[in-house]
């Protein structure tokens, strides 16, 4: 069989069992297009549909940005009220981190740890696909908030009973990304049973449900990502030779499944207090408001860490790269990612120090704080050493590399800078604190994450997306950034606070405002243009070899687009960076004798992951109804109930199946190319 540098070879199918499964139905592995995509198992397709997802929710939140800028652009402005400005703040916010970052960061550790490893899929592909499909039942309630709103605004609910006896109208979340107690903890419906004051409506139990969700996803996709590292690397594929990418994922993964169940916990909690009148939160039946805080930020603070550590382990793929040298203190770096995971766990009330936690913890944390800074100041001196006399290559992936690590020092400055417990004081709910973490989560984990869709992109689909259009987004998105998030931290120390739909003239703020607006407009016309750069690509871009930065780790050895299979027979590894030894040195790949003739064992493609998901999706949208008094919401959680655990049941008695798939008979086709090639480096 024969197969160039930009297809994935033809590879035959043959049945390993009978086409239907232990149910006797009939298994989807022979369905083609838009349900080939609904059924599939295989981690590429998955992570290829999570990136889609999160371009996607990456411009609503940006849209939802614009907006808050557009209000902020002048004093005294009506562009929004003020309940939409708390509506779009809170989706901005809980968009990004949970639909955005979140999703785009699973994209990249489902299509490429298979790939880095030199495994065939993940663990479990069938649950893998069952995390997508959560994410995406999560994502639809969150978003699906909206419709209710702007039905409520219309007036098509007018006419209903339940709508009448609702004290609270915004359907639409509108008190953070964090939700503070007790404002989130009491239900805005006029039900006697619930004695505390009502602060907040059914936008809220969306927020609540919908980010339940979320977590079983993440969750599920982390179990599957820590079994498929430690379980299937290549041989030879030791610890320390895994890509530090690789490395990363796992140590974001651990952080996950440490960190999801503290958030549960507090959100069932609030699920309990406005559903059921419960009073862990609500201070005059005797809860604690301050417990809030303390269960979110044990969540929230690994989560920084959670989006930011995918970010490190691109931008420890590229620079080594694009400087043409092994990446500097590679062990130190790996080591100093797994102790910023751990020291994510130990600062999480420095968010709380003006709540009166005493002198001793703020102490405490407050040193704590400092010393997490030192993992990170180790990490750029070794991304400074990498590039520190090398061939510096100035592709779009580095130039977005280099500015993450200027962004990301200048976010981490202001973070240091907030470990000083009076500062922070003074800087607390400020504009000031808003442009530390837009400089850490969007200057640094967005041109990141930006990094890593161009390097990656054309082992993706195969395809070069166009420089000069990358060259010149990258460079709006940079400018952009820095006029709109670097006077911010004027605007917080001039006093201006945040969380306020408007400002009176006469305060020294309406000009950075207005600056800051036009920088974000910037920003949004770069990512955009970024985006539409890449969605062209994917269908219409320029071919390109299997390998064309001259890569070193094992997923630039295989045809692009990757095959099916991944590995027509499985690599031995020798050494870290094994193909860009096999090219350079002396260590040569070796393959098992394995695939071929004999046929890949590949696993069947399952209508279940995502019947399980759907069931989610109705009970998403079916409790927030009947917190609003919809009659009869109550069986529709009930059937999302049943619709979710047929789903897992099925799923458990359908038999894992499976059918073998006959390799092309050169495994070593794509990597002799690439070999034959390196000389043009």
């Amino acid at each position: 069989m024969s197969h160039d540098s930009h297809h994935a070879p033809v590879a035959d199918k043959m049945e390993l069992a009978p086409e239907r499964s232990d149910l006797g139905l009939f298994r989807p592995d022979r369905t083609r297009g838009f349900f080939d995509w609904l059924t599939t198992v295989d981690h590429k397709k998955i992570g290829i549909m999570y990136g889609a997802f999160a371009m996607l929710f990456f411009l609503v939140g940006g849209v939802e940005a614009l907006a808050i800028r557009t209000q902020l652009a002048r004093p005294d402005n009506d562009f929004v009220t003020a309940r939409m400005y708390n509506q779009l703040f809170t989706m901005h916010g809980t968009t990004m981190i949970f639909l955005g970052v979140m999703p785009l960061s699973a994209a990249f550790f489902n299509f490429l740890v298979p790939l880095q490893i030199g495994a065939r899929d993940v663990a479990f592909p069938r649950l893998n696909a069952f995390s997508l499909w959560t994410f995406v039942a999560g994502a639809m309630v969150l978003n699906g908030s909206w419709l209710f709103e702007f039905a409520h605004l219309a007036g098509w609910f007018d006419n209903f009973a339940w709508h009448k006896a609702l004290v609270y109208t915004d359907f639409v979340p509108a008190n953070g990304w964090f939700s503070y107690a007790p404002l989130s903890g009491t239900f805005g419906q006029a039900n006697a049973a619930l004695q505390a004051p009502r602060f907040t409506g059914v936008g809220t139990d969306f927020w609540i449900i919908g980010i339940q969700i979320l977590g079983i996803a993440s969750l599920a996709a982390s179990f599957n990502f820590i079994c498929t590292i430690v379980n299937m690397r290549a041989k030879g594929m030791t610890m320390m030779r895994l890509p530090v990418f690789t490395w990363m994922a796992l140590v974001t993964s651990i952080l996950i499944i440490l960190a999801f169940p503290a958030i549960t916990v507090a959100l069932i909690e609030l699920m309990f207090d406005r559903q059921f009148g419960a009073n862990f939160f609500n201070p005059s039946a005797g809860g604690q408001p301050v417990l809030w805080q303390h269960l979110f930020w044990i969540f929230g603070h690994p989560e920084v860490y959670i989006l930011v550590l995918p970010a490190m382990g691109i931008i420890s793929e590229i620079l080594p790269t694009f400087s043409g040298k092994a990446l500097f203190g590679y062990p130190i770096i790996v080591f100093s990612g797994a102790v910023i995971g751990f020291l994510g766990f130990a600062v999480w009330s420095h968010h709380m120090f003006t709540t009166g936690l005493g002198p001793i913890p703020t102490a405490a944390f407050a040193l704590l704080t400092m010393a997490i800074a030192v993992p990170t100041g180790v990490k750029i001196f070794n991304w400074l050493g990498t590039i520190w006399g090398g061939r510096i290559r100035f592709t779009p992936p580095m130039v977005l590399a280099l500015g993450f690590i200027w962004m990301f020092m200048c976010g981490g400055f202001s973070g240091v800078m907030h470990s000083a417990a009076p500062a922070d004081a003074q800087q607390q709910d400020s504009y000031f604190v808003i442009a530390h973490f837009h400089y850490v989560l969007l200057g640094g984990v967005l041109l990141g994450l930006m990094a890593g869709l161009y390097f990656w992109f054309p082992k993706i689909f195969g395809r070069m997306p166009n420089a000069g259009i990358a060259y010149l987004a990258t460079g709006m998105v940079i400018l952009g950034f820095n006029l709109a998030f670097g006077p911010m931290h004027y605007l917080g120390l001039a006093g201006q606070p945040r969380r306020t739909h408007t400002y009176h003239a006469g305060n020294g703020w309406e000009t950075w405002n207005y600056v800051a607006t036009i920088g974000a407009f910037i920003l949004g016309l770069g990512v955009f243009l970024a985006f539409v750069n890449l969605v062209y690509t994917a269908f219409k871009g320029v071919k390109c070899a299997s390998d064309p930065w001259n890569g070193r780790t094992l997923e630039w050895s295989l045809p692009s687009p990757v095959p099916e299979y991944n590995f027509a027979r499985s690599p031995i590894i020798a050494t870290r960076d094994a193909f860009f030894e096999h090219k350079h040195g002396v260590h040569q790949l070796a393959y098992e004798n394995d695939g071929g003739e004999a046929g890949v064992h590949m696993p069947s493609q399952s209508w279940f992951p995502l019947l399980a998901g759907t069931g989610f999706l109705i009970i998403g949208f079916g409790m927030p109804m009947m917190a609003m008094g919809v009659p009869h919401a109550g069986w529709m959680v009930v059937s999302g109930l049943g619709v979710m655990f047929l789903g897992i049941w099925l799923w458990a008695l359908e038999g894992p199946g499976g059918y073998m798939l006959k390799t092309p008979d050169d495994p070593h086709g794509a990597a002799a190319q690439a070999k034959a090639a390196a000389s043009a480096y």
